[in-house]
C-alpha cells in the first residue's frame, strides 16, 4: 500500500507574523522591530523556517523606488531570556517564552525610508524554492499638521504640543503634553505596584498578566487611563479609549506630563478627553458620574482569599482547606492559581 507524499507548504516552511504574538514587552523571532518603523529608522525582520530551509531572502517591493533582495542570516533567541523579560520566573512566565518560541529563526535588518511591501523567498534542501505572500511595510511620521482631532484637554493642553503620527496607511498615535506645577502629584493610572505618586516616572496602560514582580517592571493586569492630580487646586483626567497608552510623568521634564495615545490607523482619527476639576472626591466622582459605579459587594468577599501557587492536587487544596475549618478561620475564596 503506497502513500501519497505531500510537500511542505510555504506557510508551514516560513512563518512570519509582522506584530508577534502581540506581546508588549518582549518580541518573537518571527516579527518585525518595531511592528510600526519611523521614517529612517531600521527595522529588523524576521522569520520562523523549518529544519528544511537551507536559504531565505527577503524581497522588497518600494514601488517606484525599485526593488532588492536582501539574504537573510539565522538567529537563535533564549527562552529564558524571553521568560525574564516576561516578568521572572514560575510557570505562567514559562508560558511565555514558550509562546515567544526561540529555534528556527532567521532576520534581517533594513532601512524603511519608503511605503513597501516584502515577502520572502525560501529554499529546501531539494533546491526547490518558496515564495511567501505580501506584508506591507508602511514607515510612519511625527507631524506637529492638524491631521486628526484632539478634544478635551482645555486649559492644561500646553499649546503646540499636540502630534500625530502618521503613515501612508493612515494616524497611527497622537502624543500631546499637558502642564503640570511643582507641587502637583499624579497618582492613578489604574493598579499599581511601585509607587502611589507617580511622578518622575515612566509607565503604560496595557493589560499584562505577570506572575510577580510588577513592582520591579512597572506592569500591572488592571491598568486604567484615569489619574488625580493633586496638590494644587486640583484637577484629573480620563482618556476616553481602550487603545494603549504612554505616560512619561515629569519624568524628562519637570513641569510636563507627556502621553501618547495608540489610535487605529486610518485616515480619519480623534481622541476626547475627559478633563475633571477639583479636589480628588470631586474628580472621582464626576469620573464614575460618567463610566458607571461600582456595586457594593456581598460580605464574602471582604473574608480571607486563600491562594497558594502549588497548590496542584486535590488532596492538598482539601487539606489547606481543613486546616481552615480547625483552626477557626472562615475563607470567603479559595484561589487554585495552578
Amino acid at each position: 500500500m503506497s502513500e501519497t507524499l505531500k510537500r511542505p507548504t510555504v506557510q508551514s516552511l516560513v512563518q512570519h507574523r509582522p506584530a508577534g504574538i502581540g506581546h508588549p514587552y518582549a518580541t518573537s523571532l518571527d516579527q518585525r522591530v518595531p511592528v510600526l518603523p519611523l521614517v529612517g529608522q531600521t527595522v529588523a525582520i524576521g522569520v520562523i523556517a523549518d529544519p528544511c530551509v537551507t536559504r531565505i531572502d527577503l524581497r522588497l517591493d518600494m514601488g517606484p523606488e525599485g526593488a532588492l533582495g536582501v539574504p537573510m542570516s539565522e538567529v537563535n533567541a533564549s527562552a529564558q531570556d524571553a521568560a525574564a523579560l516576561a516578568g521572572g520566573d514560575g510557570h505562567l512566565a514559562a508560558a511565555q517564552a514558550e509562546s515567544l518560541g526561540g529555534e528556527g529563526g532567521w532576520a534581517v535588518e533594513v532601512e524603511a525610508n519608503h511605503p513597501a511591501r516584502y515577502r520572502f523567498e525560501a529554499e529546501d534542501r531539494s533546491g526547490a524554492t518558496h515564495l511567501t505572500e505580501w506584508f506591507a511595510l508602511d514607515p510612519a511620521s511625527w507631524t506637529a499638521e492638524d491631521v486628526g482631532t484632539l478634544t478635551g484637554a482645555g486649559d492644561k493642553l500646553i499649546p503646540g504640543s499636540v502630534q500625530w503620527l502618521r503613515g501612508n496607511g493612515g494616524i497611527y498615535k497622537v502624543r500631546f503634553a499637558l502642564g503640570l506645577d511643582e507641587n502637583e502629584h499624579v497618582v492613578g493610572f489604574g493598579e499599581r505596584f511601585d509607587s502611589v505618586d507617580q511622578r518622575g516616572r515612566r509607565l503604560d496602560a496595557v493589560v499584562f498578566e505577570q506572575y510577580k514582580s510588577q513592582g520591579e517592571h512597572g506592569r500591572t493586569y488592571l491598568p486604567m487611563p484615569f489619574a488625580h492630580v493633586v496638590g494644587g487646586d486640583g484637577w484629573g483626567f480620563h482618556l476616553r479609549t481602550s487603545r494603549r497608552s504612554w505616560y512619561d510623568v515629569a519624568a524628562t521634564s519637570p513641569d510636563i506630563l507627556m502621553i501618547e495615545v495608540a489610535l487605529g490607523g486610518t485616515a480619519e482619527e480623534s481622541l476626547d478627553i475627559g478633563l475633571y476639576h477639583g479636589d480628588p472626591t470631586a474628580v472621582l466622582g464626576r469620573f464614575l458620574d460618567e463610566v458607571g459605579r461600582a456595586e457594593v459587594l456581598p460580605d464574602w468577599v471582604f473574608r480571607l482569599w486563600a491562594s497558594g501557587n502549588e497548590w496542584n492536587s486535590q488532596e492538598l487544596v482539601m487539606a489547606r482547606m481543613d486546616s481552615h475549618r480547625e483552626l477557626g478561620i472562615p475563607v470567603g475564596a479559595v484561589v487554585i492559581e495552578a
